[in-house]
């Protein structure tokens, strides 16, 4: 191989490096995204590292992972490594074959003319098939197809479409918060049940971090109460919803401030240049405090997810998944959407593990982790999702038989959850199921009459809860 072909893949690290961005203003919009993006993992700048530190087996391994995805940028530099090899046994017609497919962008043409020289006859047409597989399989147009969300007619949510809040009761302003001065908002993610009622709280962000806000959006969303539009838009399994609950006192301003707003359209200008990480950042922001500026739109938050996904950021990828899942701005796909769900998971996103579990539950899509649902509720327990922690120690509890150990687990997540949320309906469902195991019918009986008098308030469907205090005064007694 020449020294001047050398030299070009040596480039590497130059041609594909991502920029890296500015300080971000001090405001509380340039805080959030700082909190947001520190969530990816195992993305291109990751790949870029381990290759400028040698390491080049990694880098090779997550630039496949991410070539299989479309992105231009590891296709490139995949080609550049099994020509070099580096971190793989050398294979110029597997080189070859990813340039190809790579070389729309114009400062990548270079290479696909330097390895077609390189290669004799023989080996060109080997090259050539690998080429046709992996456009099929892997090229940038194909994988918008394959991976991507569709764009539809619809310019409404199919998930918000489907039903209507009844009663939404609004949060008690705390009293100390008031009496300083402070405002604040709260994100939270929480599911509607089948039956209308809303559960499984998640807090995303909460501003200031002291739980007092959380506390009181959470008390507040326990008593909403929803119908669905139709019968045939009922839902057989929970529905999650992103919703931001604002703590403004009165006479407070409304709006931005002109350096937030200064900061947000520098955002969009930066997102629509194609700078993949103003394009996450804006799309995180987006669900709970854009979307009512209507400035960009779902499908252009769901292009920038895609791209995002395609770098390999691991919480684009779990909000992909679920806008394709559910059909947010695009059509329903949900074996597409369960695909990107499952490839967040299995890199460690709570979030994505708890979601993976709660759609696992679906028995019409393909689980092609192999782990059955249970495996992923108890990996995002680990991992300290509130709501995974609760829902596994109910799991626990449900046992016929479980183990001294399990149970202390189960007590742990309770006393957890208890701290950082609060003593929810599902709270006291659990904590009269564990006590139960415990033989400790009376305070497991005193638990369960709680769950059941807020439950019936709040028009959940008691069947439950019902017959799990038969249960329990069958063993009292």
């Amino acid at each position: 191989m020449t020294n001047e072909l050398f030299t070009f893949f040596n480039g590497l690290a130059k041609i594909t490096s991502i920029p890296t961005q500015g300080n971000h203003m001090k405001i509380t919009l340039a805080i959030l995204l700082c909190l947001s993006i520190s969530t990816s993992q195992a993305d291109f700048r990751d790949a870029q590292e381990n290759y400028n530190q040698k390491n080049y087996k990694q880098a090779f391994d997550e630039f496949l992972v991410l070539a299989k995805f479309g992105n231009l940028k590891s296709q490139h530099n995949i080609a550049v490594m099994l020509a070099n090899g580096q971190g793989v046994e050398q294979n110029l017609p597997q080189a070859y074959a990813w340039s190809k497919i790579s070389d729309s962008f114009k400062d990548y043409a270079e290479l696909t003319r330097a390895l077609k020289k390189q290669l004799p006859q023989d080996q060109l047409l080997k090259a050539e098939k690998l080429t046709k597989e992996y456009f099929d399989q892997y090229a940038q147009v194909n994988s918008k197809v394959l991976l991507g969300p569709i764009v539809t007619k619809q310019t409404t949510d199919v998930r918000q479409s489907a039903y209507k809040s009844v009663e939404r009761i609004p949060p008690n302003y705390p009293r100390t918060m008031a009496l300083k001065g402070i405002q604040g908002w709260v994100d939270v993610i929480f599911y509607v049940y089948p039956d209308g009622s809303a559960r499984d709280f998640q807090v995303i962000e909460e501003v200031p971090s002291d739980g007092l806000f959380a506390i009181e959006t959470i008390k507040s969303i326990e008593k909403y109460h929803f119908t669905f539009n139709s019968s045939s838009h009922k839902s057989d399994e929970p529905i999650p919803t992103t919703t931001r609950i604002d703590f403004k006192l009165k006479g407070a301003p409304k709006g931005f401030s002109k350096k937030q707003q200064d900061y947000l359209d520098k955002l969009i200008e930066n997102a629509r240049n194609g700078d993949i990480e103003a394009q996450y950042s804006y799309s995180i922001l987006y669900d709970t405090f854009l979307k009512k500026e209507g400035v960009v739109d779902g499908k252009e938050i769901n292009q920038w997810l895609f791209n995002a996904a395609q770098n390999g950021i691991v919480d684009a990828q779990y909000r992909l998944g679920k806008n394709i899942y559910y059909g947010k701005s695009c059509k329903v796909e949900k074996q597409k959407g369960l695909d990107w769900i499952m490839k967040a998971a299995q890199i460690g996103n709570a979030d994505a593990e708890y979601m993976a579990y709660q759609m696992l539950q679906n028995k019409n899509i393909i689980n092609q982790s192999n782990q059955p649902p249970i495996y992923w509720l108890k990996q995002a327990a680990k991992n300290g999702l509130d709501i995974a922690q609760i829902r596994y120690a109910k799991e626990i509890a449900s046992l016929p038989n479980p183990t001294t150990t399990e149970l202390k687990l189960a007590q742990e997540y309770l006393i957890s959850y208890k701290k950082n949320v609060y003593k929810t309906i599902q709270w006291y469902q659990t904590h009269a199921l564990v006590q139960n195991k415990l033989n400790k019918h009376s305070k497991a009986l005193k638990s369960i009459k709680a769950a059941i008098k807020s439950a019936k308030t709040v028009g959940w469907d008691l069947t439950e809860l019902e017959q799990q205090r038969d249960l329990i005064l069958a063993q009292k007694s």
